[in-house]
């Protein structure tokens, strides 16, 4: 009975040590575990959209800054469209055209007929010197989007460079259907008509476009040079 006794109380030893090692083993933290959630922790803290603070901020910065800034986040979401705009804009502050042209090249396969996308891609060819391809993307916008008068006038400043005046007068009357009282659209048809050499046409259209509130001195310029050539 000795024996036995001693037995058990050896074997309730050694599972309290055990229990005592066992629990000693769960409290001990794993540097591993813990370096991997704070790695997730920075990832996820990295990938939150930026405050509106930080947003102002960035805009206000010069534009080096602003296009490194939407760079990370059109990376964060490179399908959000408004930020693909704004980073394109950005990119189109440094000169960097050929880089805003592939971001607007990914957004378009997402959104294939977005008007602004369009718009923007044509005015990215045409700082390019790209005459032809930015009237195939104002062309796609305006059958996108043909109630806004933006589209089909800058559709006709296209057309007029590429010579084909009378497709570009098409489009400004589209336009001023429109937006008639617009007065770059007034001042681009009259100075296609002046190419095409209808000169009281074109006199016609400036004077409505100086007449405007926001016309400037150009259109005034443009007004007297038409009014010089016919003496």
């Amino acid at each position: 009975m000795l024996f036995r006794s001693l037995l058990m109380s050896r074997a309730k030893t050694s599972l309290a040590a055990l229990a005592v090692a066992l629990a000693a083993c769960a409290s001990t933290p794993d540097p591993q575990a813990e370096a991997d959630a704070e790695l997730a922790q920075a990832i996820e803290d990295a990938m939150k959209p930026a405050t509106q603070e930080e947003i102002d901020a960035a805009n206000r910065a010069d534009p080096l800054t602003k296009a490194n800034f939407w760079a990370k986040e059109h990376a964060k979401d490179p399908e959000n469209l408004e930020t693909a705009l704004t980073f394109v804009a950005a990119l189109r502050g440094i000169g960097s055209n050929e880089r805003a042209v592939e971001v607007l090249s990914k957004a378009l396969v997402v959104y294939p007929s977005n008007p602004d996308l369009l718009m923007s891609l044509g005015k990215v060819f045409a700082s390019q010197g790209d005459v032809m391809g930015s009237a195939k993307a104002f062309e796609k916008a305006t059958l996108a989007a043909q109630d806004r008068a933006d589209t089909w006038a800058s559709l006709g400043t296209a057309m007029d460079k590429l010579e084909r005046h009378g497709d570009a007068q098409t489009a400004y009357e589209r336009a001023l259907l429109i937006e008639p009282n617009r007065t770059s659209t007034l001042t681009n048809y009259g100075l296609s008509l002046a190419l095409s050499g209808h000169l009281p046409a074109a006199e016609e259209k400036l004077r409505l476009a100086a007449a405007q509130p926001d016309a400037d001195t150009r259109v005034t310029e443009n007004l007297a040079l038409i009014l010089g050539l016919q003496g």
